[in-house]
């Protein structure tokens, strides 16, 4: 298996996990209306990713807007990753004009004392990565 993609909702993020080359995206929304049910079957897709990929993983968060119970799960799946990665790498992309974003990248940043790549887009830049 090379890529897995769970599709996204109006209310979900869609998520592909690029198992070839080490790399998952988040693209879109986060606020699931049954968040437990949502998230529990993704830490069981990042767990299968950790199992193909330990030496090298980058994640990468194009997420326009997340709820509180997505922003734990979120930091969850980070901190998860970075205890079961010999290196991982996290780009951060927001909205240019979107500081909340870019703050809860910083907070995840330094709570979980790693660098991140922040990233930011306008309106006129690809919103999501393929």
């Amino acid at each position: 298996m090379n890529k897995k993609i769970i599709e996204g909702t109006l209310n979900t993020p869609e998520i592909i996990f690029k198992y070839d080359v080490g790399v998952i995206v988040l693209n879109g929304y986060s606020l699931p209306e049954y968040g437990d049910n949502f998230y529990d079957k993704i830490d069981k897709e990042v767990q299968k990713f950790l199992n193909v990929n330990k030496e090298n993983i980058t994640i990468i968060f194009n997420l326009v807007f997340m709820n509180t119970y997505s922003n734990k799960r979120i930091f969850h799946l980070i901190k998860n990753c970075k205890e079961n990665v010999n290196n991982l790498n996290v780009i951060w992309r927001y909205a240019i004009d979107d500081d909340d974003m870019l703050e809860q990248g910083e907070f995840y940043e330094s709570s979980l004392g790693m660098k991140f790549q922040f990233i930011s887009y306008n309106e006129n830049d690809e919103l999501f990565v393929s």
